[in-house]
């Protein structure tokens, strides 16, 4: 299904009640409309709602981002996320993450967050199936619990991986190299009447491109020493390599063991950035 993803605005109060609804959650237009205008005019948060073009809106996420204070830049969290039954499994709510996640990247996130009921094992299900992973867990305490309860110890927080941010020439020849000669899939390209922003994924790895108006500049051409922009770990080069190679993928340096103690290939995109895939060799 082909939606338009766009910020909420005033007048999508009753549209917005009707998806929430799917939560179970009895939000009334009345409340929506009240919490919109503060949100609207948060730089902390934003609505973002899926519109179809027969139907009109058919899914709404709402994030909030919050300040780390332990460590730099922030979190961002989805608040809520909710598609109308009839549109769900239809890419919807896939496109609405998209767009929240692009909000936070764009805004020093380092993580992105999300509260799913137990008893919500289809969202468990997309979740994972979009990259995120069950971490930590979460303590609560309402305001009319009149009794408190002892403290859990924490685990040690995860770290999930962490993407190349290239700046590029083009945008849709960046995306279009991903996709079609490395088999990732263009998972944002925005805002839609004026693209400058993309990230790509394919399986754990992602990678996100922007159009600054300053050419592009691989370390490479800074230090010729320094090659590499970005080492994407796979188990097994060989296996990708081939694959590469039948997309007609050209090596800047083929597939082998080096001299660091790891087997794997490199190769350049469009706008020159070197990415070495592979792992380390076994002892």
């Amino acid at each position: 299904m082909k939606v338009t993803v766009r910020c909420a605005e005033a007048e999508d109060a009753a549209a917005i009640a009707v998806c929430l609804a799917a939560l179970g959650y009895g939000t009334s237009t009345t409340l929506v409309a009240e919490k919109l205008p503060a949100l609207m005019g948060s730089s902390s948060d934003t609505v973002l709602v899926a519109e179809d073009p027969t139907t009109g809106i058919v899914g709404v996420v709402s994030v909030h981002l919050v300040p780390l204070f332990h460590a730099a830049g922030n979190l961002a969290r989805l608040t809520a996320l909710a598609v109308v039954p009839g549109h769900q499994r239809k890419g919807v709510g896939r496109a609405l993450v998209a767009a929240a996640e692009a909000f936070a990247w764009q805004r020093d996130c380092r993580r992105v967050e999300v509260t799913s009921g137990d008893h919500r094992e289809d969202a468990h299900t997309f979740y994972g199936a979009l990259g995120y992973e069950m971490d930590e867990r979460r303590f609560i305490k309402h305001l009319s619990s009149a009794v408190g309860r002892p403290r859990a110890r924490m685990t040690r927080p995860v770290l999930g991986g962490i993407s190349p941010f290239f700046v590029v020439a083009e945008l849709d020849t960046a995306l279009a190299f991903y996709r079609e000669k490395l088999g990732f899939d263009v998972t944002f390209r925005g805002p839609a009447d004026d693209p400058f922003f993309g990230i790509v994924e394919r399986d754990q790895a992602m990678i996100m491109f922007k159009v600054v108006g300053v050419p592009p500049l691989p370390n490479s051409q800074r230090e010729p020493g320094a090659r590499w922009d970005a080492y994407v770990y796979t188990p097994d080069p060989d296996a990708l390599a081939a694959e590469f190679a039948s997309r007609g993928v050209a090596f800047s340096a083929p597939l082998k063991d080096d001299d660091d103690g790891l087997r794997g290939f490199e190769l350049k995109d469009v706008d020159g950035y070197v990415l070495f895939f592979g792992r380390t060799r076994a002892s």
